[in-house]
């Protein structure tokens, strides 16, 4: 609701970010919600619209496998893929993998195809924020396999 809010009013807009400023993405900073705000978005139409046994891996991947991969991106990436890095991809990947084989009793190699899918659908420059595309893909994919 923050978010939304210090776009009306320019004095709560410049104490947001003196506060959060330092953790924003440029675009963030400017007319555009943050990625918390996507994130709170996206898990509340998870929770919502999908069975517990796929809302639970869905938004850990969601909070740990995005957060992981733009951080390891961003250090220690240098092959560019879209907007993100080789790098980045493959920590989604793997931290994927572990996620999902910790919370479903899929196979091996269908877990390993759902994080190959979940690795595209967050790499690819879609017109939308990627915690939605994660969270919902994630949790449709799994409602129809667990």
């Amino acid at each position: 609701m923050v978010d939304l809010i210090r776009f009306k009013y320019q004095k709560l807009h410049q104490l947001f970010l003196k506060i959060f400023g330092s953790l924003l993405k440029e675009e963030e900073q400017n007319k555009k919600l943050t990625g918390a705000t996507h994130l709170f978005i996206s898990a509340t139409i998870v929770i919502f619209f999908f069975n517990r046994e796929s809302v639970i891996p869905a938004l850990i991947i969601l909070s740990l496998a995005d957060a992981l991969a733009a951080i390891f991106g961003s250090i220690f990436g240098t092959h560019r893929l879209f907007k993100k890095t080789w790098e980045g991809s493959l920590v989604f990947f793997f931290v994927s993998f572990i996620i999902i084989i910790v919370f479903t009793d899929l196979t091996t190699e269908v877990v390993f195809l759902i994080s190959g899918l979940l690795t595209t659908i967050e790499v690819l420059p879609l017109p939308f924020n990627d915690n939605y595309s994660v969270a919902i893909g994630g949790a449709l994919i799994l409602s129809f396999l667990v």
